[in-house]
């Protein structure tokens, strides 16, 4: 079932809180009440619309700059524990290609893991302790955006379940090398754009500039015109 917008954005809001020290949040809370008071002032009380238009975009690009850091930062999370799944369990598919039980390769898979990704794995391996069904495979993948890694982790539960079949071990092994290549062009791709996206800084750090400077001269021009 899909969730809501409203719980996304709570989920998100939550996830944000959680990434930032007290610290840190007054400042951002800082700087969010000073440019909209100077933006309240300079409108309400010296009805200079332009300068208080121009904090305004200021404090509209500095949520942006905060929010879309707070994204990038997400997905870099997300990708470096994909990343991750991806090389231990390829010693996973070396233990059970070698007739290790599954729950035995998962315990040998421990010591390869940070300590995030450890954690994760013992809540798996206490889950399966006491619950022989799908769930437990199931809460694990849930960590993971991919859809290729539940598959996995079904495949893994299907060799469980039948006895660890020859033919269970095969298609592991073909999801597992699907999803390996696939993660591996995702990231090449993802290295090109972002170096494209770096050359688009320069101009938009231009654009603002010129805004700003703009609303500089028209409030100059303005003021001569009133004057006269």
């Amino acid at each position: 079932m899909k969730k809501s917008p409203l719980k996304k954005l709570k989920e998100s809001w939550g996830e944000f809180r959680s990434k930032i020290d007290r610290r840190t949040g007054f400042l951002l809370l800082a700087i969010n009440v000073i440019l909209l008071g100077a933006a309240l002032y300079l409108l309400i009380f010296l009805k200079q619309r332009y300068p208080a238009l121009g904090c305004g975009l200021v404090l509209i690009f500095v949520d942006l700059f905060i929010v879309r850091t707070f994204q990038v930062s997400k997905n870099r999370d997300s990708e470096a524990l994909e990343r991750e799944f991806v090389q231990i369990f390829a010693y996973f598919a070396i233990y059970i290609r070698d007739g290790i039980p599954v729950y035995h390769a998962l315990e040998e898979c421990l010591r390869y893991a940070s300590s995030d990704m450890e954690k994760k794995m013992r809540n798996l391996l206490e889950a399966i302790d006491t619950d022989k069904s799908v769930a437990p495979y199931i809460a694990f993948s849930e960590n993971f955006p991919s859809m290729e890694i539940r598959q996995l982790l079904i495949s893994i539960y299907r060799m469980v379940d039948e006895g660890g079949g020859e033919s269970y071990i095969r298609q592991f092994n073909v999801l597992f090398d699907a999803l390996e290549a696939n993660k591996n062009k995702e990231r090449l791709e993802k290295t090109d754009s972002r170096l494209g996206n770096l050359g688009m800084f320069p101009m938009a750090d231009s654009a603002l500039v010129m805004l700003l400077i703009t609303l500089g001269i028209v409030q100059i021009i303005g003021g001569y015109v009133n004057g006269i």
